[in-house]
């Protein structure tokens, strides 16, 4: 292996079997950095001997550092560049102590457009690479696979550069401590040139190593300060909450175009989910138009690919023009979502058939080949021009004229996307991750039982199926899978709450108890390794996660829900179907420990406002009995038509299966049908409305709303 990998030339060197097998040239060193070891060399040649083999490139590439050992699709996208990458490591660390040099931290993740052109304009250039193998330790970090440091550094980038997005560049000390950071993301705006960022950074370290160590400690400490726990306060009272939350909201909302605040431009769905909820509520008629103005426009955008289906990242601009062209699993799993809950607000069909066509996006052009059940993290935002060279959107371009047409026919989709798939298609991003893989599995169980659809049902099924097998080894989450089926360090809360989220879901249309004992023990593990035993709520990475600098408590619901907002969600939905108060009490203590939040910022976590909705509100629990031979479609619709957000739904045969499910949810106990028709029980504050077999009767009590209490 170590002689393959010290050829000076391409040669044809001699198999076992005698046949041709080529081999890279692994350069001794980088510009200006250190020669590899001999351990290091090898474990590098043994990566490009495989790489070589499956090329059809004779002469290989120029350059080759440490990340092609690595797994991760981001990481390996810069194997080839002439910066001494490492991926983020103790050995990393213990080089930058070794050497007495500062960490050049980049993180980022694979279909980010900034990431592309940083890339390209700075990090391929042998000349800066020079500079910074000889003064740094450069150490680039996928975000996806490490969220974890990604939030803990991501704080260090806000306070010292005003605003968050990927790429971030972080400098740290030699002990790995961060002193400065820069963010190149899309909000940034008018961020300088990586190259004199880095001039600065080296201008600032003549200081000397005690000043920037002082500096470092100070900035670690602001931090650490910002994300520290605050005491447990009492739940914020909630008319005040969401009053404040609607005031808000509607003094940045976009009145002409829809959505909210400046560019970049993010549908957020947390903050439509709450509009809809509180719509329903209160009757408030502006958080009905505020929400259905911004689906409408976002439907009928450039941030919406109407021939494919699915939806572009943000727009940079606020007409929602000029998107950045990647479509990421979580995005549009929350999209479809939101598009049926639209429908069920407004009646409008072009919703319906919206989340329809996302649906069919995820599971036509996200479903993991190679892995039944399993889909993969996104589409890169860019693809080659008719030139050859990345281009942002070609793959996606279309003439005002076919949008309007795709928009509304099927035909016209199916010609746009043959003719489309004569393009060269946007790189894939297949690393699988559990929380994502989680939204993605609540969208197909919600979408199976609005249109009754058994593909979906089926596909739901495979997700959950995949989620059980490969995602909870032992019964606890892993993060992601890569390509190549090496698993991620360790699960964090994200990945606990949405893949029990959507085990719930799923258990909504095959009510096999195995699902709701997944989603139990996901939720039970969660409160035993996650929860902040001191002022409740959760933290971002388990008990025994020692890898960041402090442990985090998210609780901004931005594009997604953060991990706390839809704990709260999780956990009130079991306690209503188990009737287990410890659910409740756990919900009851992270909505306390953010009260502070819902007070003074609650536009920044609309999700968790929701939250608090539900908390405020009774859950309906709705019991379906459909013996053998008997049509329970008629009351499913209507369960599935209702606009219903805090509830839970069991569809089982009565019998046998009723007596077992009833030890995990108590309101099941002595159900039986009328008859042999399906029959219907909603039941609501440990009371059941009597068994009915009538849509109607069942809409009517569907239709009740508890009033929100008084302050």
């Amino acid at each position: 292996m170590v002689a393959a990998a010290l050829c000076l030339a391409v040669i044809a060197c001699g198999s076992e079997s005698g046949g041709p097998v080529r081999h890279w040239v692994l350069p001794v060193s980088l510009p200006g950095a250190e020669p590899f070891d001999a351990a290091t060399r090898e474990r590098l040649a043994a990566a490009l001997d495989v790489e070589a083999a499956r090329s059809d490139d004779e002469r290989g590439p120029a350059y080759t550092n440490r990340l092609v050992v690595e797994h991760g699709s981001f990481l390996r996208r810069q194997a080839h560049a002439p910066v001494d990458w490492r991926g983020w490591s103790a050995d990393a660390l213990a080089d930058a102590a070794r050497l007495q040099r500062p960490i050049l931290l980049v993180i980022g993740f694979a279909s980010c457009p900034g990431c592309h052109l940083l890339e390209r304009e700075t990090l391929s250039d042998p000349v800066f690479a020079e500079l910074v193998n000889r003064r740094f330790v450069p150490v680039m970090v996928d975000r996806d696979e490490r969220p974890d440091l990604d939030a803990v550094y991501m704080e260090v980038v806000k306070l010292r550069s005003g605003a968050g997005g990927w790429p971030a560049v972080v400098f740290l000390t030699s002990k790995g401590v961060p002193f400065q950071g820069y963010s190149y993301g899309a909000a940034a705006g008018s961020t300088r040139d990586l190259r004199s960022v880095v001039d600065t950074t080296l201008r600032e370290l003549e200081l000397g190593a005690e000043a920037i160590d002082m500096k470092a400690v100070e900035l670690l400490e602001r931090v650490r300060n910002v994300a520290a726990p605050r005491a447990q306060g009492d739940i914020a009272p909630a008319a005040s909450v969401f009053a404040s939350l609607l005031f808000q909201a509607a003094g940045i909302f976009d009145r002409e175009d829809g959505g909210f605040g400046d560019s970049p431009r993010f549908v957020r769905p947390p903050l439509i989910d709450f509009l809809l909820r509180y719509r329903r509520r209160s009757a408030q008629a502006s958080a009905l138009e505020m929400a259905e103005t911004t689906l409408e426009a976002v439907r009928e955008s450039a941030v919406h690919d109407p021939v494919a289906g699915g939806f572009h990242r943000y727009a940079r601009g606020p007409d929602w023009e000029n998107p950045s062209y990647e479509k990421t699993l979580a995005d549009n799993a929350l999209l479809a979502s939101l598009y049926l809950d639209g429908w069920r607000a407004t009646g409008r069909e072009d919703f319906r058939a919206t989340a329809r066509v996302t649906l069919d996006f995820l599971l036509r052009d996200l479903a993991d080949p190679a892995l039944p059940g399993a889909f993969d993290a996104g589409l890169d935002s860019e693809s080659p021009g008719p030139d050859g060279e990345p281009c942002q959107g070609c793959f996606y371009r279309i003439g005002a004229g076919d949008r309007a047409r795709a928009l509304d026919s099927e035909q016209a989709r199916a010609e746009l996307l043959g003719q489309r798939a004569a393009r060269p298609a946007p790189w894939r991003d297949d690393k699988v991750l559990a929380d994502a893989n989680g939204m993605a599995l609540s969208a197909l169980a919600r979408g199976a039982a609005v249109f009754g659809s058994e593909s979906y049902r089926a596909s739901a099924v495979a997700c959950g199926e995949f989620l059980l097998a490969r995602m909870m080894p032992q019964s606890r989450p892993i993060h992601c899978l890569h390509g190549d089926g090496a698993g991620c360090p360790g699960g964090y809360l994200d990945d606990s709450v949405f893949m029990a989220l959507g085990l719930l879901d799923l258990f909504e249309i095959d009510a096999q108890p195995r699902w709701l004992a997944a989603a139990m023990d996901l939720a039970d593990d969660m409160l035993a390794r996650f929860e902040h035993r001191g002022t409740g709520g959760f933290f971002f990475t388990s008990s025994s996660d020692d890898s960041s600098l402090f442990r985090s408590k998210p609780d901004f619901d931005g594009a997604q829900p953060s991990g706390n907002s839809a704990a709260v969600a999780l956990l009130l939905r079991l306690e209503a179907l188990t009737g287990q108060a410890r659910y409740r009490e756990a919900a009851a203590r992270a909505l306390g420990a953010f009260a502070h939040v819902l007070s003074y910022s609650v536009l920044a976590a609309p999700a968790l406002a929701s939250g608090l909705e539900a908390y405020v509100d009774s859950f309906k629990q709705i019991l379906v009995l459909v013996p053998p031979g008997s049509d329970p479609a008629p009351l499913l619709a209507v369960i599935a038509r209702a606009e219903l957000f805090n509830r839970v739904l069991v569809v089982t045969p009565p019998g046998a299966a009723v007596s077992e499910l009833a030890r995990s949810i108590p309101a099941l106990a002595g159900k039986t049908a009328t008859g042999e028709q399906a029959t219907a029980f909603v039941c609501e504050q440990h009371v059941c409305r009597p068994a009915t077999t009538d849509p109607q009767v069942l809409a009517a009590s569907l239709a009740s709303v508890m009033p929100l209490p008084p302050d």
